[in-house]
Parts: C-alpha cells; sequence; structure tokens
C-alpha cells in the first residue's frame, strides 16, 4: 500500500500556499458551477477572439481508478477552426488554477480544454503503489488529450492543430501522455490517440530532482517510478513534434548537487546510464553545486536535438514556479501565438 503520496501532496500544497497562496499573481479565478454549463467571459487583449465562452466540468471518463476525469472547455466567442490546445494543471492545484491561463491562450484565438487529473478515485487507487497510482494518473491524462482532439469540433476546434501543455507535475505527466501514451481504457469516453503536434511546458522537473515529498525513497525502492512521471523512457518522441520549454528566471526550486554524482548519489536512479549527468556537466550545471529545473529542461532539449528535433527555450522574466509577472505573461501567451499558423 501506498501511504506516502497523499502526505507528499499535503506538504507540496502547504508550500505552494506559503509561496502563492494556491494562485498565480493576477490569474481571475471562475466559478464552478455544475456539469455542462457555460458562460461568457470578456476578453482582456482586443482580440477577434477576446469573447471567451467557457463550459465547465465536462466528463471525460465513465470509470476510473482515478476520480472521474472532467474537464473545462474555453473556446473564443466567434465560430471558427481553431487550433486546439490541453491544458494540465501541476499539484496538488487543480483545473479552476489554470482559468487565466486557458482565458488568455482562447483569446489569441485557440479551444482550450482544461482537465483534471491525478485525484484519487477512493480506496483501490489509494491502495496502489506509487508507480501504479502514476500509470494510472498517466492512463488519464492520455484519455483527457484524445477526449479533447475527438471533441473539438463540438467547440469550433481542428485538432489537426493539436498541442498539450503542461505546468509543474502537469509537464512531466503530459510528456508521459504525448511521448509514450498508454492504452486508453475501457472508461475513457474516447477511442483513439490523437497526434500532438506541439508539447509547451512551464518549470516541469524532468528528473523529480527535489530532495522533499519522498521521490528519492520511491526511486530507491523502485527505479522504473521515473519511466511513468518523466519523458526519458519515452525518447525518441513521435516524427514531427515540437517542443517548448518555459522556465521562470527565479524558479525556486532545484537541489544541491554535492551529492548528485557517483553510485550512491541521488543522480543513480533517475540517470543510470549517466547519459543526462553528462549533459549537465558540459553546460556547467555542476559549477555551482546546485541543479535547478532550467538546466534539466536544458538537457531534454539537448537530447531532442541531438535526435533531429525542434526544440526551444524561453525564460520568462521576474516569474517564479506559480507566478508570472507582467513579462512573463508575455513570454507564455508569445509561446502559443507563435503556434499559430505553424
Amino acid at each position: 500500500m501506498n501511504t506516502g503520496r497523499p502526505a507528499m501532496w499535503a506538504a507540496l500544497c502547504a508550500l505552494l500556499l506559503l509561496l502563492s497562496s494556491c494562485g498565480a499573481a493576477g490569474v481571475r479565478q471562475t466559478d464552478n458551477p455544475s456539469a455542462g454549463t457555460t458562460a461568457t467571459e470578456p476578453g482582456s487583449s482586443g482580440s477577434p477572439a477576446a469573447n471567451v465562452t467557457v463550459t465547465r466540468d465536462v466528463g471525460y471518463e465513465s470509470s476510473s481508478l482515478n476520480r472521474l476525469g472532467t474537464l473545462d472547455v474555453y473556446a473564443p466567442g466567434q465560430a471558427g477552426e481553431w487550433p486546439v490546445v490541453v491544458m494540465f494543471h501541476g499539484q496538488p492545484l487543480t483545473k479552476s488554477w489554470l482559468a487565466s491561463h486557458a482565458t488568455r491562450v482562447a483569446e489569441l484565438g485557440f479551444v482550450v480544454f482544461v482537465p483534471e487529473w491525478g485525484q484519487s478515485g477512493g480506496p483501490a487507487y489509494d491502495a496502489l503503489t506509487m508507480k501504479d497510482q502514476l500509470t494510472a494518473d498517466g492512463v488519464q491524462s492520455a484519455c483527457a488529450v484524445a477526449f479533447a482532439a475527438e471533441r473539438a469540433s463540438e467547440y469550433g476546434g481542428d485538432a489537426s492543430s493539436l498541442t498539450v501543455f503542461g505546468h509543474s507535475a502537469g509537464g512531466n505527466i503530459a510528456s508521459v501522455a504525448v511521448l509514450g501514451p498508454p492504452a486508453l481504457s475501457d472508461g475513457c469516453l474516447a477511442r483513439e490517440a490523437p497526434q500532438v503536434d506541439t508539447l509547451v511546458t512551464w518549470d516541469a522537473d524532468f528528473l523529480i530532482i527535489t530532495k522533499a515529498f519522498g521521490w528519492d525513497r520511491f526511486l530507491a525502492e523502485d527505479p522504473s517510478v521515473m519511466d511513468t512521471i518523466t519523458p526519458w523512457a519515452h525518447l525518441p518522441p513521435p516524427s514531427g513534434m515540437r517542443f517548448v520549454m518555459l522556465q521562470p528566471d527565479d524558479s525556486g526550486e532545484g537541489r544541491s548537487a554535492t551529492d548528485a554524482r557517483g553510485p550512491d548519489g541521488w543522480l543513480a536512479a533517475r540517470d543510470p546510464d549517466g547519459t543526462v549527468t553528462s549533459s549537465l556537466e558540459a553546460m556547467g550545471a555542476f559549477d555551482d553545486n546546485f541543479i535547478a529545473p532550467d538546466e534539466t529542461d536544458r538537457t531534454f532539449g539537448d537530447a531532442l536535438r541531438a535526435s533531429g528535433f525542434d526544440a526551444s527555450y524561453a525564460t520568462m522574466p521576474d516569474s517564479s514556479h506559480m507566478n508570472l509577472s507582467d513579462a512573463g505573461w508575455e513570454v507564455f501567451l508569445a509561446a502559443f501565438e507563435a503556434l499559430q499558423g505553424s
């Protein structure tokens, strides 16, 4: 039985509350009416798609080990064949935390699906090992992407252009759902995994470098946990996929590198063949004895580019793991604007 994860998420939530009151600066949170309701939110950008219609709590599963998945849909008020974005929140946040992010991306001219994922469905889920819980989370997340692609046209979307985005742990689970999508479950209300064009992440921890929350213990007990929550085992990605990694300039995350290397170092379970360690060494990541998420993002980008894939990296100024400044918002939104018409 896994007894560590609920405590881990509780501790993380306490930390996030201290950092940011579990909300981003400037985020306009919205209510959650009953399932299937819609509302129109006025936009702020003055774009042709500025009025955004929001449909909340649309179910995308009929059965699940997780709590049954629901998602919110943010669609431009004008009819069209808009490109599609699926946005995964971090943990232990919920889909409402991405309300402003989704609204502002929809204002640019996208249909945006924001699924809830990774919540316990009850005793059967709670009794699973960490690896099996994460596997269930991946199955649920893959279902959300497939559902969004199949239902996009109902909201004016065209899933022939499909981007998946993830913040924090949402970036990790998104990378697995996109690069190594598990088979869709019988309870998924979609039947076919779609082709994803672009993966965009914000401060994902692709090496699970944090010392807190028990990851060292989980990985020591079962190193294959890495494969269920990080993209390394799922490379190379499908042909033609693009990658955009967004990092704040002051993440507030990271870990001492003093005890990182060697057979007993914390990198051993995360990087058994030493490839990532070599990449970190080449970029001078050990020079200050501290490994930060932007450095692990860069190792991921190095691996992608070495395989011939388009991987770009952008820094969001004056921003953190949870909060975007005005300048940070500009970089965040520019990443999506660049996808239009491409």
